[in-house]
């Protein structure tokens, strides 16, 4: 019979038990023995001749010393089991984390796996120290971790490389993520904020649909546009920094009787800044006209609305009329009109004074840097207009507003224009040379007889900016990496 299944070894009772003095039958003996070896072939040999046929229930009780696994069917020890496999630990801390586990682990081992939930939010590069073993960093592709990696209430996998803990499917770095559904978002539970790709201009990567980055170049977010093939700003800052060159027009030359040279155009040049969206209306100032019965006429104004205004240059004084001030003051003449007039501080100087002497003769109109000349009665020379500005916001380096030269007497040479467009005075009967277009030049005065002075000449307004294009109007170059817009004519900038 052996055993009876519910763990009770069983003896056959035929001839049980043996009585003293009595002869032992031979079938209870055989019985006995064939229990016995029944019995025993059911056991479980220490020495593994026989192996189970079915579960072995423990009751509750331990398996001990137990040999190391080296087989997926072998068992494990609990030793391997926290080595070789994710174990769960108890942390608390912040940057420097303690952590416990049951049992508690007796020593490092490359390998090892372990799962925790992080108990607040680092701040910086963290430690953990398991079971009092020692504090490990914890790392990841970059490096030590910073602020945020570890967030409070989150479950986090850490792996012992034989130095350092690394913490597992986090990276500072994503060379690629691709999200999947219908009205995918990323959304950020904290107050921060997404960071784009940053670079400049140069930097750009190969255009593709979907591109969105930083310009650092421009300081403003940008999208590829496959259909134009180009990089497109985002919607326009509030406001943009601009430099810019705004001439105005340069004063006509004196009439007849050694008219004095026209004033330049009043200059102004600095930057500021523009409010995208907003149309600013571009005037360019006219050249006055040259005087034929009298002074010259005063330029008009070049203006960028709401920001600046550069007055028109004064005309040059005649015999029967004094020289106009303005954004700088025009030549005098002779006789009664022979003082030169003022300029506007910041924008210009004053015209040169004429002379009623041995000879007479016209002062030279006033430029953006430098007053005119005085006519010069001893050599019967007229006055040299005052010398203009150079101004490189265009992408080359150009003279602007350069003043009108006065009129000279038979005996000697008109004077010259200063530099900057300025017209030449002219001698004998001769008309005033007019001033350069675009530029604010004075026009040049006239001498005795029925000479008329020159025109002044017209203004220029020049808007420039870093980077790409922002704004639209006038004619649009580029150099040095800034955008430049140029008005000849009166117009509309758009920012």
């Amino acid at each position: 019979m052996s055993f009876n299944g519910s763990g009770t070894f069983n003896i056959n009772s035929s001839g049980q038990p043996v009585v003293t003095g009595t002869v032992i039958s031979s079938t209870a003996f055989n019985a006995l023995t064939a229990d016995l070896a029944t019995g025993l072939s059911t056991a479980i040999t220490k020495d593994g001749q026989t192996t189970p046929t079915a579960n072995i229930p423990m009751g509750g009780f331990l398996i001990t010393g137990l040999g190391a696994g080296i087989a997926s069917t072998d068992s494990a020890t609990v030793g391997q089991v926290q080595s070789a496999t994710g174990t769960f630990l108890t942390a608390s801390g912040t940057n420097t984390i303690t952590a416990s586990v049951s049992p508690s682990l007796t020593a490092y081992s490359a390998g090892q796996m372990f799962g925790f939930v992080a108990a607040n939010t680092n701040t910086g590069a963290t430690t953990i120290n398991i079971s009092s073993l020692g504090a490990k960093s914890i790392v990841t592709p970059l490096g030590s971790l910073v602020a945020n990696d570890l967030v409070s209430g989150y479950f986090y996998i850490i792996y012992y490389d034989g130095t350092n803990f690394q913490l597992l499917g986090v990276s500072n770095t994503l060379t690629s993520l691709t999200l999947t559904g219908t009205g995918v978002q990323l959304t950020s539970t904290s107050t921060g904020a997404w960071k784009m790709p940053v670079g400049t201009t140069g930097q750009r990567p190969t255009g593709a649909s979907g591109l969105i980055r930083m310009n650092s170049t421009t300081s403003n977010p940008e999208w590829y546009d496959t259909t134009t093939s180009s990089w497109l700003q985002f919607s326009q800052p509030a406001g943009y920094s601009v430099n810019y060159l705004v001439v105005a027009g340069g004063g006509g030359g004196g009439f007849s009787g050694q008219g004095g040279g026209g004033g330049a155009g009043g200059l102004l040049a600095t930057s500021t800044t523009l409010s995208a969206g907003t149309a600013y209306t571009i005037t360019i100032g006219s050249g006055g006209a040259g005087g034929t019965s009298g002074a010259g006429a005063t330029g008009t104004n070049s203006v960028i609305s709401t920001v600046v205004t550069a007055l028109g240059g004064g005309g040059g004084a005649a015999t029967s009329g004094a020289a106009g001030s303005g954004g700088s003051g025009g030549g005098g003449a002779y006789i009664t009109n022979t003082l030169g007039a003022a300029g506007t501080s910041g924008q210009g100087f004053a015209g040169g004074n004429g002379f009623n002497g041995t000879y007479a003769v016209g002062g030279g109109g006033g430029g953006s840097s430098a007053v005119g000349t005085n006519g010069n009665g001893t050599t019967g020379a007229g006055g040299v207009g005052g010398a203009g500005t150079s101004n490189s916001i265009s992408g080359s380096a150009t003279n602007y507003a350069g003043g009108g030269g006065g009129s000279s007497n038979s005996s000697g040479s008109g004077g010259a224009g200063g530099v900057g467009g300025g017209g030449a005075g002219s001698s004998t009967t001769a008309n005033g040379t007019a001033g350069t277009v675009n530029t604010g030049g004075g026009g040049g005065g006239a001498a005795l007889s029925s000479g008329t002075g020159g025109n002044g000449g017209s203004g220029i307004v020049i808007i420039a900016y870093l980077g790409s294009q922002r704004g639209t109007g006038g004619t649009v170059t580029s150099s040095g990496g800034y955008t430049i817009h140029t008005f000849t004519s009166s117009s509309t900038y758009n920012a």
